[in-house]
């Protein structure tokens, strides 16, 4: 097999597919009609013969085979991984099958939470685990059998210039359902939780505290690329019609910084002034993971007040989603009144430090009472009036909120 660079029309290489000496004059390389490479590019399979033109009774020359081989090229470093003997007679094949699993495609600018599906289930176990695919260090090559919370690996992603960055990724396997809510478990766990249920949620995040570095030397850089994870059935990883490749294209902009808080009630925090470059010294905050209805958008002003939003809940118990309604402004110390939290307006010339959250009495009063709600919501915050501007910043809330009582009011007659 020759391997051809078809940009400069030069040859690679010369890989020799079967084994022997070939006479030139006689001999010839029999080539599969049809070829094929899988989805991740890494291999091209084929087959080839080498058959020697051999005389027979009645004068008329017959090709007989004899090495007759199915083959598997690495594109990488252009050798041969594995063959497959053909019998002897099977020397012209005329096509190559390979079976080609499903794809499932993704798009990743911030972190993701994939809802997904019970795999195709044939012979082996109804439950399902991730391993690594491509562009993946340091992720699981093996499914396992057991517990923990979470699984780290890295990619390599791409700035406009085409300089490569490391950047670190963390990613779980969540199992929601009744006293099962919010199970975290590696992505190559296969373990299911009470009465058999299987992880039905897939999250990816990009790790703050291994990024910090990424943070503080190229906070605003717009970094692009792939990579993959495959999905395999328990303790059957070599079945290619139980198997699911997910493909993940990022495009991220590295934030300046990452500001973690905790909500189990209504809260007010303080916000320091954003990092200062070429624009103006106020900030604003939009629309980030799991936020429904939140402006995506900065305005320097509003006539509103605040900003209703909701973001969705799980019942600690029962795993039962909830949608809660929240209400939010920012405010200064210097008294101004309170705005929306996207609008970007100064208080006597100084930005807002202050972000208020709280939950809405009103909206959510056809809540159950007294049940335990958990889940997780980002804001972005960005300088004005700059939307791509590289001082933005992730502020990511952590929720564990215990629904109030609601009481009826009625009328009490006395006798």
């Amino acid at each position: 097999v020759t391997v051809i660079n078809t940009k400069t029309h030069k040859k690679i290489k010369d890989i020799n597919v079967t084994s022997g000496t070939i006479n030139t004059d006689k001999d010839k390389i029999l080539q599969s009609v049809t070829t094929f490479v899988d989805s991740d590019q890494d291999y091209f399979y084929s087959s080839a013969a080498h058959a020697v033109n051999d005389w027979f009774g009645n004068g008329q020359p017959e090709y007989h085979s004899l090495n007759s081989v199915f083959y598997k090229l690495n594109l990488e470093d252009l050798e041969i991984y594995r063959k497959l003997a053909l019998k002897e007679h099977i020397y012209e094949l005329e096509g190559v099958f390979v079976s080609i699993p499903s794809v499932v495609s993704h798009t990743m600018n911030k972190e993701i939470s994939i809802s997904i599906k019970p795999i195709k289930h044939t012979t082996g176990h109804r439950s399902s685990a991730f391993v690594g695919g491509s562009n993946t260090i340091g992720a699981p090559t093996k499914m396992i059998w057991g517990t923990g919370v979470f699984t780290k690996f890295s990619i390599e992603l791409k700035d406009e210039d085409g300089k490569p960055h490391k950047v670190h990724l963390v990613a779980n396997l969540r199992i929601d359902g009744k006293r099962c809510w919010g199970l975290k478990i590696p992505i190559n766990s296969a373990v299911t939780c009470i009465a058999h249920k299987l992880a039905n949620k897939l999250h990816i995040a990009f790790d703050s505290a291994l990024n910090k570095d990424l943070f503080k030397n190229f906070a605003g850089a717009r970094l692009t690329g792939n990579f993959s994870l495959k999905r395999l059935q328990w303790r059957n990883p070599g079945h290619a019609l139980s198997s699911e490749m997910h493909e993940f294209a990022v495009d991220w902009i590295v934030p300046a910084k990452v500001v973690n808080h905790t909500i189990n009630r209504d809260v007010s925090i303080d916000i320091k002034p954003i990092k200062r470059t070429t624009g103006h010294k106020s900030a604003a905050f939009v629309g980030g993971f799991n936020t429904i209805n939140v402006p995506t958008e900065m305005v320097w002003a509003s006539t509103a007040s605040a900003t209703k939003f909701s973001v969705v809940l799980h019942d600690k118990y029962n795993g039962v989603e909830y949608t809660v309604h929240l209400v939010a402004d920012t405010g200064s110390k210097l008294g101004c009144r309170y705005m929306t939290i996207n609008s970007a307006a100064t208080c006597y010339y100084e930005p807002d430090d202050k972000l208020n959250i709280s939950f809405d009495k009103a909206l959510n009063k056809n809540l159950p009472s007294n049940i335990t709600l958990g889940g997780h919501f980002s804001l972005k915050r960005l300088q004005w009036p700059d939307m791509n501007t590289t001082n933005i910043e992730m502020h990511n809330f952590e929720i564990n909120w215990k629904a109030p009582p609601h009481f009826n009011r009625g009328v009490i007659s006395f006798y």
